[in-house]
């Protein structure tokens, strides 16, 4: 009379049988706008101080015109140098330990350099800074391989077009 019952177990899927994109398919849209938004915010931040650069260059001392043209354009350039040093060394790290903990890397990483970029004393400051910007960057483009990997295959074109849109919009507006 007092036997226990046993309840069934519910059975749980092999997660490993399923393949990137179906783990991720019920939060493509949410990802998808997360990473939208992390784009046009990260781009925005890089080109908006294009119009202000050679001002603040001047306000951290270089007199000349021609002095301040020069170290407005390494300054600027310094950022997509980091990138294009990095950028091999991101991708392969995001293949191993995932796409997202490289997604909030480069967020947090931007955040913070950009920050201190406000109060930089010197010339070499802004454009050491502006290099460990460009080194711990890459989220927009980071994003847009999340993106296009956790899409169902029937929407990869429409959101990866989503991305694409964004960025031109945003780099669009700094300007």
């Amino acid at each position: 009379m007092n036997q226990p019952t046993t309840l069934p177990l519910r059975a749980t899927p092999d997660v490993s049988a399923f393949s990137y994109t179906q783990r991720n398919e019920k939060y493509w849209k949410r990802n998808l706008f997360i990473c939208v938004f992390g784009s046009f915010t990260t781009l925005v931040s890089l080109s908006m101080l294009l119009p202000f650069l050679p001002l603040y260059v001047k306000q951290l001392g270089v007199e000349s015109q021609a002095d301040v043209i020069e170290w407005s354009g390494v300054a600027f350039g310094a950022t997509f140098l980091g990138t294009a040093v990095t950028a091999p060394i991101w991708g392969k790290l995001a293949d191993r330990y995932g796409r997202k903990p490289m997604l909030i890397r480069a967020a947090v990483g931007m955040a913070v350099v950009m920050s201190l970029i406000g109060v930089a004393h010197n010339v070499y400051e802004l454009v050491g800074l502006r290099t460990i910007a460009g080194l711990v960057g890459g989220y927009a483009s980071a994003s847009t391989v999340m993106v296009g990997t956790q899409a169902p295959r029937e929407r990869a074109g429409w959101a990866l077009a989503c991305c694409r849109r964004v960025r031109s919009r945003a780099i669009w507006l700094g300007r």
